[in-house]
């Protein structure tokens, strides 16, 4: 009956659908009072912020502060880049010449001296070491990361560069104020341009919809031009194009638009509307589906493809929409949150790369972060279930009697988790933290840490005993550790390698492919490798 019980617990999911929840914010009183820019890494492991005092703030998932700079320049921020490794992080402030680089490795800056004036724009390259800078004058500097060689061009525009965006095959596309949109190779160099009917706004490289076609070059380049109309560009086939897609007027302005799936596009207007729309040629511009997440107004949109979502913020409140069915997108008041304090304010919207974390910023220099996914990890011992409630906190649950047995707060994202009857077992890579079961207080304590010599790939708890696998080795030893500066340390620590032991016994031909435990036998089953030589 109890094992019915775990099984059925599971196959419902594991725990109710949970909805989104804060996960941090970092307000005011760390970036000023006015607009603030933010951008998370590639991964999604740090968050880097800056507002109106020039306070550059890098900060974990969990919102804690891993470094703070200020810019050395007077101007205010106006974008933050992350280059494609994650480890670079570019900062523009207005009114100057110089670019702030602030590096990772080491947490230091540095600055890049551009000598152009009125930077307005940048962005770097997805898939080389290039960062891309435009002037008001409609000039261009592309920076070499790794070489350090800066290219200036002039006169690429006649007026502001205004936006822009880098292919998956490293070709840069600008617009600008002079109704121009240029395509150029990664060395700054012309491949094509034409005129826009009215001043780009934003610019966005993909794929079309297409039957036949298996090429994953992102060929089709999309401009919002003015908030008016959107614009497909072909670069391979420039006899039919462009394509200039208008929508009914009741929607109002385009504010923001995201390419998903296979060729589909959404669209986020100004009076709120957010619809989907096909780029099949034969169905070009066909409206697929459409919803109202907000009331009066909206002010950016995303897509997360990991999670087949959406979240649009807007009026005060930010608004996550299920999209796995592209002809019905659902809304559910679960996936809305209401930001009092912030009505009118909402000024962007992004998620990380894992869709767990979602982001929003405000003119009131607020940055907002909800928790949108929590990653399906469990474990079940008896009737009781192990599982993730947050990125770093545990619960383990009693599924007869539906109460918690136990909350506990855990040192790491894990990767793994095991369930044993009096402990329990968290991990990432070769380390595990084992903690203790305190059912009185319904919460746990941090028994031993331990690091392994390979990655692990599973635990398995008895009463006092863990067994460890790693990449077709299992490590058997006690669970508690003993304190090694205690006087007894020593004796103690020969005595616990005396009761370790390793499976297989000897080096050889024989590797293991499971292993289970019971209140008093530890079981393993094995396979002879195929490994030569």
């Amino acid at each position: 009956k109890a094992t019915v019980s775990v099984l059925y617990w599971l196959w419902l999911g594991g725990q109710p659908d949970a909805a989104m929840r804060k996960l941090f914010t970092i307000d005011h009183s760390t970036n000023g009072k006015g607009p603030v820019q933010f951008a998370w890494n590639r991964g999604g492991n740090i968050l880097a912020c800056c507002g109106v005092n020039r306070q550059l703030t890098l900060l974990d998932r969990q919102g804690k502060a891993i470094d703070q700079k200020t810019l050395p320049n007077t101007g205010s921020c106006i974008c933050l880049e992350w280059d494609n490794a994650g480890e670079t992080l570019a900062v523009m402030q207005q009114g100057s010449s110089v670019i702030i680089l602030w590096h990772l490795s080491g947490k230091k800056i540095e600055s890049l001296e551009t000598s152009m004036k009125d930077l307005t724009w940048m962005k770097w390259n997805r898939v080389g070491p290039q960062l891309a800078v435009g002037t008001l004058r409609g000039n261009l500097l592309l920076y070499n990361k790794k070489t350090l060689k800066k290219m200036p061009t002039m006169g690429k525009h006649t007026k502001r560069i205004s936006c822009g965006a880098w292919s998956n095959t490293g070709k840069l596309a600008l617009g600008g104020d002079d109704k121009q949109l240029t395509i150029n190779n990664s060395d700054g160099d012309l491949i094509d341009s034409t005129p826009l009917k009215f001043e780009p706004s934003s610019i966005q490289f993909a794929r079309m919809k297409a039957e036949g076609k298996s090429n994953d070059n992102e060929t089709t380049i999309s401009v919002n031009m003015g908030g008016k109309t959107l614009l497909l560009y072909d670069c391979n086939e420039t006899e039919n194009c462009p394509y200039e897609l208008a929508f009914l007027p009741k929607y109002g302005t385009i504010v923001a638009y995201r390419w998903f799936g296979d060729g589909y596009i959404l669209i986020g207007f100004s009076t709120g509307h957010v619809i989907v729309i096909s780029t099949h040629l034969k169905e070009i511009g066909q409206e697929v589906s459409y919803v109202v997440p907000h009331s009066e107004h909206l002010s950016d949109l995303t897509y997360c493809p990991a999670l087949q979502k959406g979240a649009s913020i807007g009026d005060n409140c930010v608004q996550i929409f299920n999209m796995d069915e592209i002809s019905n997108i659902k809304t559910r008041e679960s996936d809305k949150y209401d930001l009092d304090n912030e009505y009118g304010a909402l000024r962007r919207v992004e998620w990380t790369d894992d869709g767990q974390i979602l982001t929003v910023s405000s003119k009131n220099g607020n940055i907002h972060t909800f928790l949108t996914r929590i990653p399906v990890m469990h474990d079940s011992y008896g009737t009781q279930i192990l599982y993730l409630t947050s990125l770093r906190e545990m619960c383990i649950r009693d599924v007869v009697t539906e109460s918690d047995v136990a909350k506990i707060a855990v040192e790491i994202e894990p990767t793994f988790v095991s369930l044993g009857p009096e402990h329990c077992a968290v991990g990432m890579n070769n380390c595990v933290w084992y903690y203790s079961i305190q059912r009185p207080t319904k919460s746990a304590k941090i028994a031993s840490q331990r690091s392994y010599l390979k990655s692990v790939d599973y635990v398995k708890l008895s009463t006092s005993y863990t067994a460890v696998m790693c990449e077709g080795k299992v490590t058997l030893h006690p669970i508690n550790q003993p304190d090694q500066n205690s006087e007894s340390g020593l004796d103690h620590q020969q005595d616990e390698r005396k009761q370790q032991k390793m499976f297989p016994e000897k080096e050889g031909d024989v590797l293991i492919t499971t292993v289970a435990m019971t209140p008093k036998f530890t079981l393993v089953s094995a396979a002879r490798s195929t490994k030569s030589g």
